[in-house]
């Protein structure tokens, strides 16, 4: 056998395991996705997201006792806040605890006491806060009248026993009387609260300190020696996360046509 046939009859085998000429799949042709082409505009209005209603809560800080009332070394102040805000008319009235022994330069927490009726959930109106600050005296005013009433009716006896003449002691001076020995009206401020404009000067998370000078001519008698306390009260106002806010569904306008 020559060798030319030799070759010729090598070619024409196919080997084991091999793929017969003509049976293999021709691969599949990749087309290009398509580019994602700007669309034109047409001029219509575009949607805007929903803006949530703004809200705040306000919290109570501490207090410092810049001078306490009367002179010094004429004892402790005994001081009290009570608070009261309205918001669309639900008026929410809170008291802090009462504080012993409290002189000048004195500073004490207030325990970040929320102000309003619940801080987690804020307020998104216009609020009022009125703040009255009292010296706690002598407890109730039922059980003082009744002290100063019997002190009254001791002292009408002994001018009597002495002088041999009754002597009425009139009612506008146990008034006069149950207010000194009483609890005494140090101080009181009223806050208004705009929603709208703490909103254009507060961003979410965000928190201000206020200072609140509190004071006056009232109260103790020595106030007329030393002048009227002065109390400096910290509040703290967040604006807290924007509410949602409530879409009211318009119902469709229903025409009628004469037949």
């Amino acid at each position: 056998m020559s060798v030319v046939m030799a070759v010729l009859m090598l070619a024409t085998l196919t080997p084991a395991g091999a793929v017969p000429k003509g049976e293999i799949d021709p691969p599949i042709p990749q087309i290009p996705k398509p580019k994602p082409q700007p669309q034109p505009d047409d001029g219509g209005p575009k949607p805007r997201p929903i803006p949530g209603v703004p809200r705040f809560k306000i919290e109570a800080v501490n207090f410092t006792a810049v001078d306490e009332s009367g002179p010094d070394f004429f004892g402790s102040d005994e001081p009290m806040f009570i608070f009261s805000t309205d918001v669309n008319g639900d008026v929410v009235t809170k008291r802090s605890r009462e504080y012993g022994n409290v002189d000048s330069g004195d500073t004490r927490s207030l325990f970040n006491q929320c102000l309003i009726r619940d801080c987690t959930k804020g307020f998104t109106s216009d609020t009022t806060l009125s703040v009255q600050l009292f010296e706690m005296d002598g407890g109730s005013r039922e059980s003082i009248r009744a002290w100063v009433e019997n002190l009254v009716l001791a002292g009408e006896l002994g001018s009597m026993a002495a002088t041999g003449e009754k002597v009425d002691v009139p009612d506008w001076v146990i008034d006069a009387l149950v207010d000194l020995f009483g609890d005494d009206l140090m101080g009181s401020t009223t806050l208004r609260y705009d929603v709208s404009e703490m909103a254009k000067q507060m961003r979410v998370g965000q928190s201000k300190i206020e200072t609140h000078r509190l004071g006056g001519m009232n109260g103790d008698l020595p106030f007329l020696i030393a002048g009227g306390p002065d109390y400096d009260l910290r509040l703290r106002v967040t604006r807290m996360a924007d509410a949602p806010r409530v879409l009211v569904a318009t119902p469709p306008i229903i025409r009628f046509r004469a037949a």
